[in-house]
């Protein structure tokens, strides 16, 4: 199925785009309880539970038709 979404994503030249799994903030919605994961000693991240914000980077910096296909914690 996800190679077919991907087809036909292709053929409408939408990119798909992979965005960090690790963010260095939690989800500010109140609704959203953020995973955290120590990647190493010193450093906190969390699992991003949306790539919303990190698309909109993105677009923002002129990378338009995209879409993202993953997993979100």
């Amino acid at each position: 199925m996800l190679k077919k979404v991907r087809s036909f994503l292709d053929t409408k030249k939408i990119i798909e785009v992979d965005t960090p799994i690790l963010v260095k903030y939690p989800s500010i919605d109140e609704h959203i309880k953020s995973i955290k994961a120590h990647p190493n000693r010193k450093d906190i991240g969390y699992l991003h539970t949306s790539p919303e914000y990190l698309m909109k980077r993105l677009i923002a910096k002129g990378i338009e038709n995209i879409y993202f296909l993953g997993h979100v914690f």
